[in-house]
């Protein structure tokens, strides 16, 4: 009894409910020798008969009553669980909660958000912008399904870090500004006299600086702290000052010599913009997907 594999129940199950081979066979979408011989194996297994034929179909033994009582509510709520599951999964019904920073979000998503939408046009998008800490903290509780990020954060065994494009920062300025220090090499304490544009102390890109500073034993000092990426790059281009800024997104102002990068005597190392996912939704195909298109957009 204990070795009975459950498909033998299930055959049974649905026999009983239609009290006739061929619909549960329909049912099942296996042919009807085949039921008939799962509840011939059941019947050998558990040693009692099931059921007794009629000229109105298959009717249940005393027996396939009281197995039945006991079957009915567990089958039927595997049943249910599984409904419930493809209704989930279903595009009609599918939500995509999404978080990053406001420029990962505004360089990162909308090309890739454009296109999927097109080919997807019934799934909804909750798009959320915080920290990376808060997001992945949201992330692991479930309420977020995918962050877009720039820097791994330790001790989160249970998220995936997906790379979708590598970054290379720089140092930048306006020629028309700082044109006379185009072949100039500075060193970070040189850099530390110039009026830095920075992102403000708690974004990524602030920190990833921070700690190359750090390295060459200098703690910067921001003439003008911003909020966002895309604020360092128009005082940048406004002549304000010399900004730290992802080369990736200014290749048209540098062609124009419009912009140029300072040269240093330190290596600035590039970094990547991540994908995170939770380890339990890897299996989910619209959001691998997805993250197709954002690593083919980046």
């Amino acid at each position: 009894m204990e070795n009975v594999n459950f498909e033998l129940y299930k055959v049974f199950y649905h026999v009983a409910k239609h009290k006739n081979l061929t619909r549960a066979a329909e049912e099942l979408f296996i042919s009807q020798p085949a039921i008939t011989q799962s509840i011939k194996k059941l019947e050998e297994q558990i040693g009692y008969s099931l059921f007794y034929r009629t000229k109105h179909g298959m009717n249940l033994t005393k027996e396939g009553e009281i197995l039945l009582d006991y079957l009915k509510n567990p089958i039927e709520c595997l049943q249910s669980g599984k409904r419930k599951i493809e209704e989930l999964l279903d595009e009609k019904n599918m939500i995509i909660r999404l978080g990053g920073g406001t420029t990962v979000l505004q360089h990162n998503l909308l090309g890739p958000l454009q296109k999927f939408r097109n080919r997807h046009t019934q799934i909804q998008f909750i798009i959320k912008h915080d920290i990376s800490r808060k997001l992945l903290e949201m992330l692991v509780n479930d309420q977020l399904d995918l962050v877009i990020l720039t820097s791994l954060i330790p001790n989160t065994e249970d998220i995936l870090f997906i790379p979708i494009e590598e970054m290379h920062d720089r140092f930048v300025a306006s020629i028309k500004d700082f044109g006379n220090d185009q072949e100039t090499v500075f060193s970070m304490k040189d850099l530390n006299k110039l009026p830095l544009v920075l992102q403000e102390s708690s974004s990524s890109t602030r920190a990833f600086l921070d700690s190359i500073a750090a390295n060459e034993r200098v703690v910067l000092n921001a003439t003008y702290e911003l909020v966002s990426y895309g604020l360092v790059l128009e005082f940048v281009k406004a002549g304000l000052g010399v900004g730290f800024i992802n080369t990736n997104r200014i290749d048209k102002e540098i062609k124009a010599k419009k912009l140029f990068e300072l040269k240093t005597n330190f290596e600035i190392p590039s970094r990547h913009v991540y994908v995170a996912i939770h380890k339990k939704n890897t299996n989910n195909k619209l959001l691998q997907e997805f993250i197709q298109y954002l690593k083919k957009e980046s």
